[in-house]
């Protein structure tokens, strides 16, 4: 399937699939969204914090001693910081996530993700309810490291305690990296998120339906689509997306509040 640009193999299992260039991804989409854009600029910007992050990282020994200067080079040294607006593409996009030095989880997540693959580092991305966070995992060693926090490490217990059930992180639902496939899944989302509040209602919804088509599981994207059909008096399908998502989110006080939208539209 092509959205935004992105071409992805097909692949019967997550673990089967094919390694995603990350960098070509958020670049492609950047391009498609933003044609204007110096992409050679953001390239040669790309290039300097992989040399800048390799340069710190080589005189660190151990695995926390270099989880943490990975922290503190995009946080205290280049001063990236998180932004609560999932609405504004200039949280989204690289090149102007890469000029403002503002994003949020998602967006610089994926931005740092794609610099520590070309380094070889023991870096993933995991996903929580409507969050996402990085986790160095070296086996015996993992750190949970929180770009909304100024890349704190933090107990990755606290991210349980938003509703995630032990049926939801046994399936892999929440708490388990995204494999390259889930995470443009989560990228598709959230620029349909964008393209909705910008009023592109139908171009938000093939975002979501693509989303979906790369993981199946990705709960905030049912409950979009099931706002979607809400809003344009689909009260049947609003409430299948909204089952489909309650199984993994049982008792959800958005999920709870959008059906009762829905209920009082009908």
């Amino acid at each position: 399937m092509i959205l935004a640009g992105v071409l992805l193999p097909s692949a019967p299992a997550q673990d089967a699939a094919p390694k995603v260039d990350l960098r070509h991804v958020i670049l492609t989409m950047a391009r498609k969204a933003r044609p204007a854009f110096e992409e050679r600029q953001v390239r040669a910007e790309l290039d300097v914090l992989e040399l800048e992050l390799s340069a710190r990282l080589a005189t660190k020994i151990g695995g926390r001693a270099k989880a943490q200067a990975l922290s503190d080079y995009f946080f205290k040294e280049r001063k990236f910081s998180a932004s609560p607006d999932l609405a504004d593409p200039t949280n989204f996009y690289v090149n102007e996530v890469l000029a403002t030095k503002q994003g949020y989880c998602l967006s610089l997540s994926a931005i740092i993700l794609s610099i520590a693959r070309r380094l070889d580092l023991p870096l993933q991305v995991v996903a929580c309810p409507r969050h996402v966070y990085l986790r160095w995992d070296e086996g015996e060693l993992r750190l949970a490291i929180e770009t909304t926090q100024g890349g704190a490490f933090v107990d990755e217990d606290s991210y349980r305690s938003r509703g995630i059930t032990p049926e939801a992180e046994a399936a892999g639902v929440f708490m388990t990296p995204l494999s390259d496939r889930s995470l443009v899944g989560y990228l598709l989302n959230n620029e349909g998120f964008i393209l909705w509040h910008a009023g592109e209602t139908d171009a938000a919804e093939k975002r979501f339906r693509a989303a979906l088509g790369l993981r199946s599981e990705l709960v905030e994207a049912m409950i979009n689509l099931g706002v979607l059909a809400g809003e344009r008096g689909d009260e049947a399908e609003a409430e299948e997306w909204f089952a489909k998502a309650g199984r993994w989110l049982p008792g959800d006080e958005a999920l709870t509040w959008n059906r009762a939208l829905t209920d009082l539209r009908a």
